[in-house]
């Protein structure tokens, strides 16, 4: 469909270019009225929708997607259609259904029709945003075996281990200054850190230019891709004057880090400074992999791809990495890894600072439980620390609505059918903060994973999906879960954090966004 309108609205520029202007508009017109007259609404409950903009005119009060279907899923029930511009989407919050769209091949697709889906697929090549495929399947059990197996997440341990170290000098110097910091920045750099180590086999300094540089365009990324507002369901709009800024905007920023990827994939392979800390990194083992299963002998054929060559690529059908493939992977991991993972620490110090008992109680079991090395094996017996981090993950999913499902034919969901191309949405946020599974949802309240009733437990536990699940599930969980804990048993074994006098901390995240990011504050910071 998306094809049809781009080539309606070309052609008809091409013929009338005097006029090419007023034609693109009349031309966007007639296709979303076409539009309008094909789309048919499946039959299951929801809000009204309007003409071409359809549902929309709801997110004039609640601008992000979750917290508008929160509100929704209380008035329309568990499932309930949306009509968001030209695409139709189901959403989905009950517990049973949501497991059956992530059980059913069915809906392991991805919303293709969707605005930016292609660009940030890099043309389809990456894992997270492209569809299921012979090849898919290949290229994730591959990432799976060489990072978030038992034996590899035992190599990376060292690398969060070095950074937690890191990042406790930098708040001991913080700490002997007795000034309030706003330690976004340090958080970002080791959460960050961690991930460029898996990766490429290496750190950077907190002021190093490249990763000033990658940080800055993918947080430019995230803001544009927020601020994409009616692109994101009618993408034919960017022919239209400041709609276009909009889009180029988004094209600019992924190209600027596919570029920066390509070069740290580079030295990760060639490996010519002596400052590196793995020699077998990720991205070695993929370009490796990739010329043995091809037999290319030239290495620059997987180093060189630019990112309009991904954006014209077809994926290929057969199991085999491609050059496109393999830097989409990398940036796939490098940018969820380290946006998702320092936005959770984020909320997790905001919310032991605003809690200073729940803190104090933090502090008790780090130390009746750590007496020498901090290791990953001390989780199992830090129980109180976990449910924190269980807590913080429940209140402030990165991915509240999940990363959007599409169905890949004709299908049902419970009771209803659903036509292929159907774009189904996980409310991932609105399931774990329902009144009817958590007493008083909207508290914090680690204590809640820590309940001795065996019912409760397990009904909390089918209702606990931060990372989501089945063969669409975060394959970073481990990684990420490791991360969270190291850094935040290595901090406030040390640390004391505070509020700081007259400028208090404030919980209600940033408006702006597709996930609860916390806004910027600051802290006191003491020595234990």
């Amino acid at each position: 469909m998306i094809r049809i309108e781009e080539y309606a609205v070309d052609e008809l520029a091409a013929i009338f270019p005097t006029f090419g202007f007023q034609i693109k508009f009349l031309a966007c017109l007639l296709v979303a009225t076409l539009l309008l007259v094909q789309q048919q609404r499946i039959g299951i409950p929801g809000p009204r929708s309007f003409p071409l903009i359809g549902s929309l005119y709801l997110f004039r009060s609640e601008r992000q997607l979750h917290l508008a279907c929160n509100k929704l899923y209380r008035l329309f029930g568990p499932i309930f259609e949306l009509q968001l511009g030209a695409v139709n989407a189901v959403v989905v919050t009950d517990v049973k259904l949501i497991r059956e769209v992530q059980r059913k091949q069915e809906f392991s697709g991805r919303a293709s029709n969707m605005g930016f889906t292609r660009i940030i697929s890099n043309g389809d090549n990456d894992l997270a945003f492209s569809d299921v495929s012979p090849s898919w399947r290949f290229h994730r059990k591959f990432v799976h075996a060489n990072v978030f197996r038992r034996n590899e997440l035992q190599r990376a341990e060292k690398h969060v281990l070095t950074e937690a170290d890191v990042l406790c000098k930098t708040f001991l110097r913080y700490a002997d200054a007795q000034q309030a910091v706003d330690c976004k920045w340090n958080l970002t750099v080791a959460v960050t850190n961690v991930v460029f180590a898996v990766l490429f086999g290496k750190r950077f300094e907190c002021d190093d230019p490249r990763l000033v540089e990658w940080r800055a365009s993918s947080e430019l990324l995230l803001k544009s891709l927020s601020s994409g507002g009616l692109l994101h369901c009618m993408p034919w709009l960017r022919r239209l004057p400041g709609f276009g800024q909009k889009w180029n905007q988004v094209v600019k920023c992924q190209e600027k880090n596919w570029n920066l990827v390509g070069q740290f994939l580079r030295e990760a392979v060639s490996q010519t400074q002596d400052d590196y800390l793995d020699e077998t990194p990720l991205a070695s083992r993929l370009v490796s992999a990739a010329m043995e299963q091809t037999g290319e002998t030239n290495i620059e054929t997987f180093l060189t791809v630019s990112y309009e060559e991904a954006l014209n690529s077809r994926s290929e059908p057969n199991a085999v990495l491609q050059p496109a493939q393999i830097r989409s992977i990398l940036m796939d991991l490098l940018g969820a890894g380290s946006d998702t993972t320092t936005h959770t620490m984020r909320w997790l110090v905001a919310l032991l600072v605003k809690h200073p008992d729940i803190q104090e109680r933090v502090f008790t079991e780090l130390d009746e439980a750590i007496t020498g090395e901090l290791t990953a094996a001390h989780r199992s017996v830090t129980p109180f620390l976990d449910a924190v981090i269980r807590e913080t993950l429940r209140l402030y999913p990165a991915a509240p609505m999940s990363v959007p499902h599409s169905a890949t034919t004709n299908t049902t969901l419970g009771s209803y059918s659903i036509p292929k191309d159907t774009v189904v949405l996980l409310n991932l946020y609105g399931m774990m903060r329902d009144p009817n599974v958590w007493v008083k949802p909207d508290t914090f309240d680690p204590d809640r994973f820590l309940s001795t009733d065996s019912i409760q437990k397990k009904l909390q536990q089918q209702h606990f999906m931060p990372f989501s699940a089945g063969v669409r599930a975060c394959m970073g969980k481990h990684l990420a879960q490791m991360t969270l804990y190291l850094l935040a048993a290595k901090l406030f074994k040390t640390y004391r954090m505070e509020e700081v006098p007259k400028e208090p901390l404030d919980l209600e995240p940033q408006e702006d966004g597709e996930a609860p990011i916390p806004r910027a504050y600051k802290v006191k910071i003491t020595q234990r």
